[in-house]
């Protein structure tokens, strides 16, 4: 289905990649026409889908892609309790900024209070003095 005038492929930035991109790329292009299904399915397919309210966020357009998905979905849980120690012991980005972001707000809402502390102090002070004077 995927022809050369279909695909385009971005330019190598990272050298480090090259060795393994190049391979890669040319084996993409060595399966170009050669994909299995029907072309007229798969956009019959498409359309569909694109018109249901709300559209999937994915859609696995064949048997065989279903297959390697179900095989896929299969090997996480095991890959995900091979490294669960050492995935929870690196501390949750969102989480510190949000404590992070807690304890500046906390921190400014007592330098604001003293502000407004002192500003009613000040204040006072003020209409003290106009009264006495």
């Amino acid at each position: 289905m995927r022809t050369e005038q279909s695909t385009n492929y971005a330019k190598p930035s990272v050298a480090d990649y090259d060795e393994r991109r190049g391979p890669l790329v040319e084996y993409w292009k060595s399966q170009n026409g050669k994909q299995s299904g029907d072309p007229a399915k798969l956009a019959r397919a498409i359309l569909t889908i694109a018109s249901q309210e709300p559209p999937p966020r994915r859609f696995i357009a064949c048997a065989d892609a279903i297959a390697t998905t179900e095989q896929k979905i299969a090997d996480l849980p095991a890959q995900t309790e091979a490294y669960r120690e050492v995935s929870t012991s690196i501390a949750c980005v969102k989480s510190l900024r949000a404590r992070e972001t807690r304890r500046v707000r906390k921190t400014w809402l007592a330098v604001l209070d003293e502000v407004r502390t002192a500003t009613l102090a000040l204040t006072e002070l003020k209409l003290v003095g106009k009264q006495g004077g």
